[in-house]
């Protein structure tokens, strides 16, 4: 499958990808013995959020303003 992709940057980009998933990253889940979080921004923000992963690529959602599919 061959996606557009638009940056918020506005940056634009063409990737290829055979597979995609949906995988939701929050780095500092549990970081405390009690489960809570010690919410000192342990994490740089890109680390965070939701991800269209493929084994070639990994584009967070949080970034993206459009996708759109050129070629299945």
């Amino acid at each position: 499958m061959k996606l557009e992709i638009k940056l918020k940057n506005g940056q634009t980009e063409i990737k290829e990808v055979s597979t995609l998933d949906l995988k939701k990253k929050n780095p500092c889940i549990n970081c405390r013995i009690d489960g809570g979080c010690y919410d000192h921004s342990c994490f740089m923000s890109e680390d965070w959020g939701d991800f269209l992963v493929s084994t070639e690529h990994e584009i967070r959602v949080q970034d993206v303003e459009m996708i759109r599919v050129l070629q299945l």
